[in-house]
Formats: C-alpha cells, sequence, structure tokens
C-alpha cells in the first residue's frame, strides 16, 4: 500500500514538479495528512523533493523527460 502511494505522489510530483500538502490531501483522500507529511519527509531523505516555502519542489535529480517516461507520459 505505501508503495503505490508514494508511487501516486512520485507521478503527481513529476508532473506538477511542485506539491502543496492540500492537494495531496485532494488527491488521496483516505490517507491522513501526517501520513502524507511522513511520505513526503521520505522523498526528502531520498533527494527526490525539496522542501520550499510550504510546497516540495520536485529536486531535479533527473530531466523533465525522463520523469514523464517514468510516469508512462511520451514525448
Amino acid at each position: 500500500m505505501m508503495n503505490r502511494r508514494l508511487e501516486s505522489i512520485k507521478q503527481y510530483i513529476a508532473r506538477h514538479r511542485e506539491v502543496k500538502l492540500s492537494q495531496l490531501e485532494e488527491l488521496l483522500p483516505d490517507v491522513s495528512s501526517m501520513t502524507l507529511r511522513r511520505d513526503l519527509a521520505q522523498l526528502e531523505r531520498q533527494g527526490y523533493v525539496v522542501r520550499f516555502r510550504g510546497s516540495w519542489l520536485h529536486s531535479g535529480r533527473r530531466s523533465l523527460r525522463q520523469e514523464l517516461l517514468y510516469v508512462g507520459v511520451e514525448t
């Protein structure tokens, strides 16, 4: 379950390049805010996102094209 949730979060961030907690709460309504915060903290430790002024930004570790291919969007 957690892996699917993290993948959903990563796909959202790959597409939008930025995410706020409120957006994730709408995307995953059955998941608590605290769990989403822990997930984002984990992604931050992994270097996938960086926190900036209340948002989490994609770290740019991969190019946008690589991210789109990762989430299944043809370029």
